[in-house]
């Protein structure tokens, strides 16, 4: 048996009913993180929950009472050894707890944790053949767009084009025709010792695994650089 945590409590994974009505499922009103775990420990765990807190303010929703870093961690840490997870991919998802329409009642939030077990414990760096631009949608310039909402249809349509058009997978644009990510992770670009990667500026994901590549390029001597990447720009890329 496998075991999810749902609104408070540990049930049997697959058993959770959500209601057809409820803000998640209506309106993707939400967010999720993903958070790898090692050794039974969340790994970046302090730059995950920054990442969580920054996302409950700017979407406006409250946590629990019982809402703490500690508690958090524990219930992640609990959820793997129920699974007999020693090294897992946990999945949170957030999402505003209240009746309403576009106009919530309340702004108090929940949350849910899967988890599933990780045989690789390496960061895969997989070689991408025919690396593709998907320009039929753009990364809109709004705060969303550095969150890792529920709502994530130009993701899904990036996907479908990489699929359609024999790509390996596809970079994301803004609105002005700057690279910002690819579908499911930041880009950086190597030029001779220098790191580049577009600011948050630019709306790409703010993400974990960004900042922790930013933070040991720099100690490994790279001279890291956050500015605008132009299409043409990747040509010229080592």
């Amino acid at each position: 048996m496998s075991w999810d945590y749902v609104k408070g409590e540990y049930i049997e994974s697959g058993s959770a009913v959500f209601a057809a009505n409820e803000r998640l499922l209506r309106y993707g009103d939400g967010f999720f993180e993903s958070i790898k775990v090692v050794n039974g420990i969340p790994l970046h765990y302090n730059l995950h929950f920054m990442r969580i807190e920054k996302s409950l303010m700017l979407l406006k929703m409250k946590a629990g009472e019982d809402w703490s870093q500690d508690f958090f961690q524990d219930i992640i840490v609990t959820l793997c050894e129920k699974n007999g997870y020693t090294n897992a991919k946990v999945r949170v998802v957030f999402y505003r707890d209240s009746e309403g329409n576009y106009l919530p009642e309340k702004s108090t939030s929940n949350f849910f944790i899967v988890c599933e077990p990780l045989e690789n414990l390496a960061y895969p760096c997989p070689r991408i053949n025919n690396l593709g631009i998907y320009k039929e949608m753009y990364k809109t310039t709004n705060f969303t767009s550095i969150l890792k909402t529920t709502s994530a249809n130009i993701y899904v349509m990036a996907q479908l084009f990489s699929q359609e058009n024999k790509h390996g997978d596809c970079l994301l644009i803004n609105e002005k025709d700057f690279i910002c990510e690819a579908t499911s992770s930041n880009v950086f670009m190597v030029k001779g010792n220098k790191l580049i990667t577009p600011p948050i500026s630019e709306y790409c994901v703010d993400g974990v695994m960004r900042k922790v590549i930013l933070q040991l390029a720099t100690a490994y001597g790279y001279d890291c650089q956050e500015s605008i990447v132009e299409e043409q720009y990747l040509y010229l890329a080592d």
